[in-house]
């Protein structure tokens, strides 16, 4: 009888980021002895995609562009580790406002930047426009912290044809978790951080871990690698925010 390899189980996690030039902070994670653990993707040969800045933001050729990259880049993660991607979480709204899960969040106490409804996101993507058209600084574009939405939207479409995706915020899961400390960019806040959350899941490596781990600012990795372990959480070891439909998923 032919022996067949069963590929490991992995989740992922992505903090998206657009910044130009900016390596996708993304977070690929097995268990191992009942532990998360992320793989070490820090390498040349495995760069994610970069981001491509405000302006490639607001045109739909780019935003799939960008998308289909991201896919492709899975694919070869999958390859090179034997691998078979199971949930994908991103931190990302993944449709426009007005959001029923948003304004839960909020009765809660987590702030968070509300996403525009379509007719908001194209006014705001015409304002674009107009600046850039003017000549005017890109790093001074008008409602440049919701214009990158529209890149999680395409990289939702795209990547549900292929994986099963959720959306999560890692706010509301570090609030889920009791945590009401020093913001997550700030030194103490990072360290304390990643404390709770390597004591609640075992795993006392996890600083150097996400050291490893991928691209990005040390707490864009942090918030990649809380995605994945949402990812990772079995229907029952979840709670949502918003309805089922258009959910934001948290640990319960």
């Amino acid at each position: 009888m032919k022996m067949v390899n069963r590929k490991a189980e992995a989740f992922v996690g992505i903090d998206l980021a657009f910044a130009k030039n900016k390596l996708l902070p993304i977070c690929v994670c097995t268990i191992s002895d009942g532990l998360l653990t992320p793989l070490e993707l820090k390498s040349p040969r495995l760069k994610p995609p970069r981001g491509k800045g405000n302006a490639a933001a607001i045109e739909t050729q780019e935003q799939r562009l960008f998308a289909r990259e991201v896919l492709c880049w899975l694919g070869k993660v999958e390859e090179e580790f034997s691998l078979e991607v199971k949930v994908i979480a991103i931190d990302a709204p993944r449709s426009y406002g007005p959001r029923d899960s948003e304004i839960q969040m909020g009765e809660c106490g987590i702030s968070y930047i509300s996403t525009p409804t379509q007719e908001e996101f194209r006014q705001k993507v015409l304002n674009a426009r107009i600046w850039i058209n003017n000549g005017n600084k890109m790093n001074q574009i008008p409602a440049a912290n919701q214009l990158w939405m529209l890149v999680g939207f395409a990289l939702y479409r795209i990547l549900s044809k292929q994986y099963r995706c959720i959306e999560t915020y890692p706010n509301a899961i570090i609030h889920s978790m009791g945590y009401d400390g020093e913001h997550k960019s700030t030194r103490n806040g990072f360290n304390n951080q990643v404390k709770l959350v390597a004591n609640h899941l075992g795993l006392c490596t996890l600083e150097q871990d996400l050291n490893r781990s991928g691209y990005g600012s040390r707490h864009d990795k942090l918030d990649a690698y809380l995605s994945a372990w949402v990812a990772s959480l079995p229907a029952c070891g979840r709670r949502h925010y918003g309805s089922p439909q258009c959910a934001i998923w948290v640990p319960a």
